[in-house]
């Protein structure tokens, strides 16, 4: 392979593999003796090799080398620390290293060695040395057991060495202990639990517990035999109240709880009890207003899982929840439950300014922002605000044009579901707003509250400059043109102008 193609930032350099898992040769690592120490200080000071940043070289070893170098390193420093207590308890002075550091310009320079010296043999009974067990050397005592048969002239006497009873007498704290981490999927070894964790990421996870049905994945095998009695339909817990079977008994305590209606689940914040935990959790996160499931469709964020799922109806147009009274469908089993409340009359949200009453505590709280004026939802095109977001939302339309809610007779868009209801009252005769002072019935409560006016001639909307009363404000808003001159309605043909709609409306016949 040519020079050229060598990639330097992809392979080990030391052992020349290739790996993902890198770590830099000028990182700093710590030591057998819990100090930090440069990673290519311990390779040059093991190895007989130069590492200067920026050489050429690759600038990074794999994970495994690492492991070696700190090893070794460790391995050296116990060595030296050795020696030099060895010479304090003996008395023998310390000689100059068996091999010199090489030069950076002579890399080829020769070792230079020890004379070796005679002396005398030490019978001294009365020197204790301590055995200081390191895992560091166990590996490299059993590699070494086969090549000490070899040594001419060498032995090694066992009872030289002090015995357990002995080495417990004096304890003296090991401070050359190396913290090694084992992976529990092959055998490598590490210096650092980091190190571990990256490597720990290159074995698949798998899972022993996973059920062959559904191949769901379960933590403990007790787990898995629960949930298998989904599968196999047995509901041998079976509720004495109303008799219905469950396949799990803590389906059935939650269960039970319907029909003693105890609440074990508390909030800390407001007083408010659940039946279940989980509904705690999201009750939880309503005080946090955290809002973590969001629907997919139009972005709106909820706090539950249920609200979510709920909402999600109103997209599909799914209505799986019927009122037994009037027939109305409903989107989920906590809108049926809010409306039964119309027809039990109960209001049980009241208003501390008015006394007003309402069913839910989400309308009152809309409510409450008529006598605080507060309208926190703003129009980002106008600026108008509004104390509710659905009647933003509404409102944007008038913006963007978008009419999502289009009459099935005459093909006319909507802004709101609830502007549709109204205009497809025009369709079908239905005014179900009665006055109660003539005969007379409206299909829109709006029209009725303009036509009481007539009857109490409340003028509310006076004109600032003729000073004429009008019923509404939309009527005194066209009035005012009258004296700004404002034309807004233009011909499209002949671009006549007009101040109302009427008159564009009989002008267009002439074309």
């Amino acid at each position: 392979m040519a020079l050229q193609t060598i990639q330097t930032e992809k392979i080990c350099r030391t052992c020349l593999s290739e790996d993902t898992n890198m770590r830099s040769v000028f990182s700093i690592e710590d030591n057998s003796i819990g100090e930090t120490t440069k990673l290519y200080e311990m390779l040059m000071s093991c190895a007989s090799v130069q590492v200067v940043e920026g050489d050429g070289l690759p600038g990074q070893v794999c994970l495994q080398c690492v492991h070696y170098i700190t090893r070794a390193f460790s391995f050296k420093q116990l060595c030296e620390r050795s020696d030099s207590t060895l010479r304090d308890l003996l008395g023998k002075p310390v000689l100059n290293p068996y091999i010199t550091q090489m030069k950076p310009d002579d890399p080829l320079q020769t070792f230079q060695t020890l004379q070796i010296v005679d002396q005398k043999p030490i019978n001294d009974n009365s020197l204790k040395v301590e055995i200081m067990e390191n895992d560091l050397l166990l590996p490299l005592i059993e590699n070494s057991e086969s090549e000490n048969d070899n040594l001419d002239g060498t032995s090694l006497d066992v009872n030289t060495f002090p015995t357990k009873k002995d080495i417990n007498k004096k304890k003296v704290k090991d401070d050359t202990e190396q913290p090694i981490y084992a992976c529990e999927e092959c055998t490598a070894c590490f210096t650092t639990s980091a190190d571990l964790k990256v490597h720990s990421r290159t074995h698949p996870k798998l899972s022993k517990h996973v059920c062959k049905t559904c191949n769901q994945e379960f933590s403990s095998a007790s787990t898995l035999c629960r949930h298998m009695r989904v599968h196999d339909g047995a509901k041998r817990h079976l509720c004495s109240e109303c008799g219905k079977g469950f396949a799990r008994s803590d389906d059935l305590t939650r269960h039970f709880r319907t029909h003693t209606g105890e609440k074990p689940f508390q909030c800390k914040l407001c007083g408010k009890a659940f039946a279940q935990s989980f509904r705690l959790l999201e009750h939880m996160r309503a005080h946090a207003n955290e809002k973590g499931f969001i629907c997919s469709v139009c972005g709106k964020t909820f706090s539950r899982y249920t609200s979510l799922a709920a909402h999600n109806k109103t997209h599909s147009g799914i209505k799986s929840h019927a009122c037994g009274i009037c027939g109305k469908r409903l989107c989920g089993s906590g809108s049926l439950a809010m409306h039964m409340k119309t027809h039990a009359g109960i209001k049980d949200h009241i208003c501390p300014y008015c006394g007003k009453g309402f069913t839910t505590p989400s309308n009152l709280t809309i409510h409450k922002r008529i006598h605080t004026g507060e309208r926190p939802y703003v129009c980002k095109v106008c600026g108008k605000g509004f104390p509710d977001p659905s009647r933003l939302t509404v409102h944007s339309r008038t913006h963007s044009g978008v009419k999502p809610y289009v009459c099935s007779h005459c093909g006319r868009g909507c802004v709101s579901s609830s502007q549709l209801k109204k205009h497809m009252r025009i369709h079908t005769g239905e005014k179900p707003y009665l006055c109660t002072l003539c005969p007379k019935a409206f299909p829109r409560s709006e029209d009725l509250r303009i036509h009481i006016k007539t009857h109490t001639g409340d003028r509310n909307h006076i004109c600032s400059i003729c000073k004429k009363g009008f019923y509404q404000a939309s009527t005194l808003k066209v009035h005012f043109r009258i004296h700004t001159g404002e034309k807004p309605y233009t011909c499209n043909i002949c671009d006549k102008s007009f101040a109302q709609t009427g008159p564009l409306s009989t002008h267009m016949k002439t074309h």
